[in-house]
């Protein structure tokens, strides 16, 4: 709310000013603001990634996408001033008219631009503006669970959890004036038509508002948000034979303890013929772990697009072949040995996924994962295997009381 507000402030602003600046001016300022809104979305992520900004990453986005907005803007309005030193004068109600106008439109692109930075930074889901419902309760975490050390059970708080199960677009709330989906829909219907470039934007980002939002959820202080994929440093890759359709249907377990789920009901997820489960194997290197070594990710944050269409995972494999169930805010948490791998499930439509997977190879262009926001990896090219098999390299960590049913000597999360 606070976020929303503050947008809205500098909305009002802004456009108040331009209304003392005058009809002509201001349509000027306009101009200028879209231009810049355009140029900051389209190459906000090329310079990140080429700049790989190392300990500043997570805020790299926001820092980079504000401020070419900033220089683009006073850049064109300097060029427009030097051409058109003058005014125009208009009568008074007409030019007072186009002042708020022009002004407005100039306040939408700055605060939009605002807007959908602040959901880039790294705060926690419920900061800035939460685009889906979240809520707090109270749970006890069952003896056995807790550790040796613990006396009884242990109540405990989750906080910032996610109410719906997936991220669609009917339950996505707006913000108290919607400028950031205003900016992502103007340079949505840019990148359709004489702003389109070799990549739309609506093909790598379908709804980045979205796409911020569940790159927050479930994580907690501390854990990096951004991996990046950059000539100089990729930190996550897909190997060969990376890509499994997960045949015959597996066995399914929640990977979460049942007395930390919503009214203690496990997850469960039904059989859909109309579907098919792939397994993508993302190896993830050093730079990409967290401070301690390892490397933690919400399935939320791992988006499958598949000719624009967004997909999550609904869980990891386990190298018994079941399949570990998880919510989008649940963490997955990746060993810091060799192991620094996973396998993640995701339920793709039959349909979509044959029409681009043809002869069991990805199409060029078809597809891409993404980790993240910025670990991304295109699917040209690369083959599908009709059925998946272990691996050495992939070593998800599980909570003391898992359901989970493990072989000996498998790792437990602390």
């Amino acid at each position: 709310m606070i976020f929303s507000i503050l947008i809205l402030l500098i909305v009002a602003g802004i456009t108040y000013f331009h209304f003392l600046q005058g009809g002509f001016t201001s349509a000027i300022s306009a101009g200028c603001a879209a231009l810049a809104t355009l140029v900051a979305f389209g190459y906000y992520e090329q310079i990140v990634v080429s700049l790989q900004p190392g300990a500043m990453v997570d805020q790299a986005q926001a820092m980079v996408l504000i401020g070419l907005y900033g220089v683009t803007y006073i850049i064109l309005r300097v060029i427009f001033d030097a051409v058109v030193p003058g005014n125009i004068r208009l009568p008074l109600w007409v030019d007072r008219g186009c002042a708020v106008a022009f002004g407005l439109i100039a306040a939408l692109m700055a605060g939009g631009v605002f807007a959908v930075g602040g959901q880039l930074l790294p705060f926690g889901p419920s900061a800035a503006f939460a685009r889906y419902e979240l809520r707090e309760r109270e749970v006890t975490l069952p003896r056995a669970a807790a550790g040796s050390a613990a006396r009884s059970d242990l109540d405990s708080q989750i906080r910032s959890e996610l109410v719906p199960d997936t991220l669609e677009p009917a339950k996505r709330s707006s913000m108290l004036l919607p400028a950031d989906d205003l900016v992502l829909s103007l340079v949505s219907t840019a990148s359709e038509g004489a702003f389109q470039g070799n990549i739309k934007f609506t093909e790598m980002h379908p709804d980045l508002g979205t796409e911020a939002f569940a790159n927050r959820v479930g994580a907690d202080s501390g854990v990096r948000r951004v991996v990046i994929n950059g000539a100089k440093d990729a930190q996550v890759a897909i190997p060969d034979s990376g890509l499994s359709i997960i045949n015959p249907f597996p066995t399914l377990i929640d990977s979460e303890i049942r007395e930390l789920r919503p009214d203690s009901k496990s997850l469960t997820f039904p059989k859909d013929n109309s579907k098919k489960l792939l397994a993508i194997r993302a190896l993830f290197r050093d730079t990409a772990a967290d401070t301690d070594g390892y490397v933690r990710i919400p399935p939320a944050a791992a988006r499958l697009v598949i000719e624009g269409k967004t997909f999550y995972p609904i869980g990891t494999m386990e190298s018994t072949g079941q399949v570990a169930l998880a919510r989008l805010d649940d963490f997955v948490v990746i060993a810091k040995d060799d192991k620094r791998g996973a396998d993640f499930v995701y339920a793709v439509d039959s349909a979509i996924l044959d029409r681009v997977s043809i002869g069991g190879k990805f199409k060029a262009g078809a597809a891409f994962v993404e980790f993240k926001l910025l670990g991304r990896i295109r699917l040209d090219g690369m083959t599908v295997n009709n059925s998946w098999s272990a691996s050495d390299k992939t070593g998800v960590m599980r909570k003391k009381g898992s359901p989970l049913i493990t072989p000996p000597g498998a790792k437990t999360e602390k």
